[in-house]
């Protein structure tokens, strides 16, 4: 198969935070198989508060690591089937929440999704491009509608149904590791993981944290920035991972509906949102709803605010929704 598969590190968005004006305490890592950052405004050592929002990190990283069989999505997805199985707390909050984003978006998320991400070869590597035979095959073990979550107990309605929750796991991590900061007391905060940001507070000039929205088509530029304060930022792109063939660019990003990789203009879709977790898991949903109906839908929502970046025969093009003007700036 005349295939590549391409993987750019997931630096979808990048603080840019300028350090003039107070002292910011940094500290970075790895973690979910990316990357974190986590910025703090004052002065002296904070390990114990850096600690303490890793740990949350950590935590997250543990409960969704599907890759291990003792973690929960593992057992879950093992057993929900014939046996309908008790979760966590945690797990039932991103459960709900994906939930809630695939109703609404008609199914343009789905945590359900994972067969065909399988398929893809987007966990193991693509081997063969898929048959259409195949694509119809696997599009029948899939299905938002087919997962039953009542008071945590977990139910699968047919067989071969199994969750992948990639679009809006790193969300719930940075929340998590928000709310440890909060609980330090923490009032001006960033903290980021593989680009889905949580900015707490005014940031270093407290006129707002300015978040950078990396280019599409260049690597490490930044076509626009973003202000935010008390809010999260994610983005979904195509140029994040994925494979070419036959000359055709193939996103990660599947297409619940369709059995395909996600094909539309948009290169690349941020959310601001309340939560991390809906920042994340909508920018997916976005980018895989199309340009059209991703802005209409979006100027009816009160809670979401949206970037659009499309590539048109003239070049780039930047859209943003009603309730950013005057925060982004066009680079």
């Amino acid at each position: 198969m005349n295939s590549k598969v391409i993987k750019i590190p997931a630096v979808l968005i990048c603080a840019i935070a300028g350090l003039a004006f107070c002292e910011i305490d940094t500290q970075k890592g790895e973690i979910m198989s990316t990357y974190y950052m986590i910025k703090i405004e004052g002065e002296g050592s904070k390990k114990y508060i850096f600690d303490n929002a890793v740990s949350e990190l950590k935590k997250s990283e543990k409960l969704f690591n599907d890759y291990s069989k003792k973690s929960e999505i593992s057992q879950v997805n093992s057993t929900a089937y014939k046996n309908p199985i008790r979760i966590t707390d945690d797990l039932a909050q991103v459960l709900r929440g994906a939930l809630k984003i695939s109703k609404e978006s008609g199914g343009c998320f789905d945590p359900t999704v994972r067969p065909l991400v399988e398929l893809w070869g987007f966990k193991s590597g693509l081997k063969e491009f898929p048959s259409p035979e195949e694509i119809d095959s696997t599009l029948s073990l899939i299905g938002w509608e087919n997962l039953s979550l009542d008071a945590n107990i977990v139910n699968f309605k047919k067989p071969g149904l199994s969750l992948d929750l990639g679009g809006i796991a790193k969300g719930y991590a940075v929340d998590r590791a928000v709310r440890a900061l909060k609980d330090s007391s923490i009032l001006n905060a960033l903290v980021e993981v593989g680009g889905d940001i949580y900015c707490l507070g005014s940031g270093p000039d407290h006129k707002g944290w300015k978040i950078g929205i990396q280019h599409p088509k260049i690597k490490g530029a930044v076509i626009a920035t973003v202000t935010a304060s008390d809010i999260a930022v994610a983005t979904s792109g195509n140029y994040e991972k994925f494979f070419v063939y036959q000359g055709k660019i193939y996103s990660h990003i599947i297409d619940p509906r369709s059995g395909y990789p996600a094909q539309s203009e948009i290169l690349s879709a941020t959310v601001l949102a309340s939560s991390c977790m809906e920042a994340d898991g909508w920018a997916t949903a976005f980018f895989v709803m199309g340009l059209e109906p991703a802005k209409e839908f979006v100027e009816l929502k009160d809670d979401l605010e949206l970037i659009l970046i499309t590539e048109t025969g003239q070049g780039i093009d930047i859209w943003v929704s009603s309730g950013l003007k005057g925060k982004v700036e066009i680079l």
